[in-house]
């Protein structure tokens, strides 16, 4: 008797067919995932970076038609505020925060007082003007304005936090850095050229709690110290366990003055 031939195929090789289909599918599914992941981070890294470098080219090109008297008295016509430039507020770093919202708020100062320093015979150094700590009696009133209408908030997108958000003082490391919140790009109303300060206040204090303007006057500082001194925030991943990217702020002149780093060294330092 011949043998017959089996056609089809038997519920063993069937179940072994959708075991190894649907191990393949979930690993295809999984990498999938993990690469969508890793690109929302790397968006919300450079849409950070983005929204920091912004205020530099809006502070380079400030168009002064503000309409308050948050400076003094309005001669008629016209404002005696000069917007000189962006303060930033960067958070608290709280990386439990359900999400993190930058802040930019614009800057002014009195026309009158920067004329007068202008008209001087030895011109106040720029921070010193805006510090109003140059004993010349000149009063700046620089003070940093809530207005709805130039006001931007900037939300980091896809959950990502900035945490270990610091004053590094040129140290490898977060340890032996200072907390800091508010930082200024000015650009002078006495030569023209743009700066990156430090504000000392508080981590805490929130500027706009009960009036739309905060006097920033002797609060200003300069990077000290070292050239290597900076104001360096992780980004972590909202997704990516212990994925997290190096912001960095140094003083400059430039959106140049923000870089973002994801595999470095300092990174590795920073955000370890």
């Amino acid at each position: 008797m011949g043998i017959k031939n089996q056609d089809g195929f038997t519920i063993i090789e069937i179940s072994l067919f959708f075991a190894v289909s649907g191990l393949l599918l979930v690993t295809m599914l999984s990498g999938v995932g993990v690469s969508i992941q890793r690109q929302r981070f790397t968006d919300s890294v450079n849409g950070t970076q983005a929204f920091l470098q912004q205020q530099y080219q809006e502070t380079q090109v400030t168009l002064n038609d503000r309409d308050t008297s948050d400076c003094g008295p309005l001669s008629r016509g016209a404002s005696e505020c000069l917007v000189v430039g962006k303060l930033i507020d960067l958070g608290k770093g709280d990386a439990n925060a359900e999400e993190v919202t930058l802040h930019s708020y614009e800057v002014i100062v009195n026309q009158n007082a920067a004329d007068a320093a202008v008209n001087t015979d030895s011109p106040p150094g720029d921070r010193d003007f805006l510090n109003n700590d140059d004993g010349d009696g000149v009063d700046a009133k620089t003070k940093a304005i809530k207005s709805t209408r130039s006001d931007q908030d900037y939300i980091v997108p896809w959950g990502a936090k900035l945490d270990t958000l610091e004053d590094s003082k040129g140290n490898p490391g977060p340890s032996n850095s200072s907390d800091l919140r508010y930082i200024l790009i000015a650009r002078s109303p006495i030569n023209g050229l743009i700066s990156t300060y430090k504000l000392n206040i508080s981590r805490d204090i929130e500027l706009f709690d009960s009036t739309n303007s905060y006097s920033i006057v002797g609060t200003i500082k300069d990077f000290e110290g070292t050239e290597n001194q900076s104001i360096k925030a992780c980004v972590a991943s909202a997704d990516l366990f212990s994925t997290k990217a190096l912001l960095k702020i140094t003083p400059g002149s430039s959106q140049d003055s923000v870089t973002t780093q994801f595999d470095t060294d300092e990174k590795g330092n920073w955000c370890s």
